[in-house]
């Protein structure tokens, strides 16, 4: 899919702007028609993020409460939302962060500092729909020990880190609690082996928002599987 981010701005020249800025980082801009189209298309993850006028908001909203019409938007978007204003309105930006904006900036701004942020708004979810274990929605960074599970990004401990690492890249496969150990341990095997059941216990815990657990094979050892 084309990396794009969806603008709704009727300002040409900042838009141009933006749009040979976005350029030179390889992303391409979608500007929206109207609201209608940026709130269809803040709902779906075929975009990186969205640029949204906060003056245009507000003067499409006319008489409506604009600030809660912020909050809806941003409680419905499943990609980072960044306002754009004219000047440096600090009661606007105050708005915009307390709606659930990922960021606010002013276009007195040089277009390469909104760039920059549009990019950092985007890059913690840039794993989303990638993978590079045996499962197709989950990615593994493991020098960092974080892994992300469909949308859910996970932060682990060492152990947790290379245990779970063993099932990532044997899908299906139940795994021997001496496997774990001899991959996650090494040479270090401790005396207990039932620490291996302490670590699978604390990786539970903190799957347990995803569609994936790890399943106890009785005598056998445990395999990864969706719920």
């Amino acid at each position: 899919m084309e990396a794009c981010v969806l603008v709704w701005e009727d300002d040409i020249g900042w838009c141009e702007q933006m749009k040979n800025g976005l350029a030179k980082e390889g992303i391409t801009m979608q500007e929206a028609d109207n609201l209608e189209a940026l709130l269809e298309g803040v709902q779906k993850k075929d975009y990186l993020a969205a640029v949204l006028s906060l003056e245009q908001f507000a003067e499409e909203a006319k008489g409506q409460r604009w600030k809660a019409g912020l909050s809806e938007i941003c409680k419905k978007s499943r990609i980072p939302v960044l306002f754009v204003c004219e000047g440096d309105e600090g009661e606007y930006e105050l708005d915009a962060l307390n709606a659930g904006a990922e960021d606010y900036i002013s276009k007195e701004k040089d277009i390469r500092v909104f760039v920059a942020r549009v990019r950092k708004s985007f890059l913690k979810k840039k794993w989303i729909g990638k993978s590079n274990t045996d499962y197709p929605d989950i990615y593994e960074k493991f020098s960092e020990r974080q892994v992300q599970v469909g949308e859910k990004e996970i932060y682990l401990t060492p152990k947790e880190a290379a245990v779970f690492h063993c099932f990532l890249h044997g899908k299906g496969e139940i795994i021997s609690r001496d496997e774990i150990l001899a991959a996650a341990w090494g040479k270090q095997i401790p005396e207990c082996r039932r620490v291996v059941d302490t670590v699978v216990k604390q990786l539970r815990k903190k799957m347990k928002e995803t569609k994936y657990h790890i399943k106890s094979n009785y005598k056998l050892g445990y395999s990864l599987e969706k719920r």
